[in-house]
């Protein structure tokens, strides 16, 4: 076959593989220089999800690929040119490869490989790159749980991407005007409260209470923030604790449980939150129900 041949055969094969829940959108007719389509997934009625659920390909095919490390990574020659394009972009950029007569498919998250965007913009006289892609990147026809690992790394690269829009608007902040920098510090800190709990929340779900401690500890000590996320980190506190008490003297986990209490209470004060106040009041009387009967 030939080199428009092989195009061709490589783009039919990664259609046929795709989950039946993925939208594939050609873009070759779009002079997208180097993408050949963008995937959008929809749900079950048929409904595009937006943004998060959208990302780019591109295909390349091949007749027979060149395999290294006892075949488990794939290496395929890419331009300098198209990679460095690749990286402008801010949405995902997956590379699909696709040994056309095996009709096997590989892919490589470009987006977030730090790595290989170092060694693009370093390179000097080279005017191609070598790409390696783990052979266990594959994507086959109803095999959910390889296109779920694909999924997981273009959400990987969303998140790569948020970050990298955050740290660029925060270098933008010496010319932007008192009153939108202020809007902006008080989203961006919220997103990374809301970060931060989140990591509680996976620490608590794994069961990792000394990392939940230390991590809840830190943000309820800090000054700089706001009593409500401080009240969610104390929460976190709580639950770990009642799970996985750091001591087993009774006395001194009483002592732990009225204290968590107290600080709960004054930070619902500061927030004048009537429903936080609930819970704290609902905590405190809780312990001190559990110190009765004990009694």
């Amino acid at each position: 076959m030939n080199a428009g041949e092989i195009g061709t055969e490589a783009g039919r094969i990664f259609e046929y593989n795709l989950p039946s829940s993925w939208i594939f959108r050609s873009q070759e007719d779009q002079n997208d220089f180097g993408i050949d389509g963008e995937i959008e997934l929809k749900d079950d009625n048929g409904k595009a999800l937006g943004k998060n659920s959208v990302f780019k390909v591109q295909i390349k095919g091949e007749e027979n690929s060149t395999y290294i490390n006892n075949g488990k990574v794939l290496s395929f020659t890419l331009k300098l040119e198209r990679l460095k394009y690749y990286f402008e972009f801010k949405i995902p950029v997956i590379l699909v490869v696709v040994e056309v007569s095996s009709e096997k498919i590989y892919w490589l998250p470009i987006t977030n490989d730090e790595t290989l965007r170092a060694k693009t913009f370093e390179s000097s006289s080279s005017e191609s790159i070598q790409v390696h892609l783990p052979i266990e990147n594959n994507l086959v026809r109803k095999r959910d749980e390889l296109a779920n690992k694909l999924l997981s790394s273009v959400i990987d690269c969303w998140d790569h991407l948020n970050i990298k829009g955050l740290k660029e608007s925060v270098g933008r902040f010496p010319s932007v005007s008192p009153t939108s920098l202020q809007k902006n510090i008080e989203e961006i800190g919220d997103a990374l409260f809301k970060a931060h709990h989140q990591k509680l929340n996976n620490l608590l779900f794994d069961r990792d209470f000394t990392g939940v401690f230390q991590q809840a500890s830190d943000i309820c000590k800090s000054p700089i923030v706001p009593a409500k996320d401080r009240f969610v980190a104390l929460l976190y506190y709580w639950q770990a604790f009642q799970t996985s008490p750091f001591t087993s003297v009774k006395r001194e986990i009483l002592e732990e449980n009225f204290k968590i209490c107290h600080w709960l209470i004054n930070l619902a004060r500061e927030q004048k939150s009537k429903g936080h106040r609930l819970i704290a009041i609902g905590k405190s009387r809780t312990v001190k129900f559990k110190l009765q009967l004990e009694r």
